[in-house]
């Protein structure tokens, strides 16, 4: 997907970085709206929604990682019909900060 932004963005209107800035921002509160949901003991249909949204969100921006271990979150639900673990809530946090901060410097080097 960053590969095609990258292509379309040889314009010069700044889509690469634009579209870094939505998933910076919209990426987060994915993760926010999935954490809420495991902490109040939602239905495991609903987690499911919410990691498919992180999931289509991070594949999207080529954040493979991140959209992986969502996709899996929403298979568990799912399949198994659990709820993620605060652990791997945490983890997955933590891979998406790393992320972000791999897509804010790969950002400022095409807008440079």
């Amino acid at each position: 997907m960053i590969d095609g932004i990258r292509e379309i963005d040889a314009t010069g209107d700044e889509l690469f970085t634009r579209a870094v800035g939505l998933y910076l921002e919209h990426a987060p509160r994915a993760i926010a709206r999935l954490e809420d949901l495991v902490q109040s003991g939602a239905a495991p249909g609903d987690c499911a929604s919410a990691a498919h949204a992180l999931k289509s969100l991070s594949r999207n921006a080529g954040a493979n990682l991140v959209g992986d271990l969502a996709g899996a979150m929403e298979l568990q639900c799912e399949e198994s019909g659990t709820l993620p673990t605060p652990d791997s809530i945490d983890h997955l946090r933590r891979m998406l900060e790393q992320t972000n901060t791999a897509l804010s410097a790969l950002a400022r080097r095409e807008a440079a």
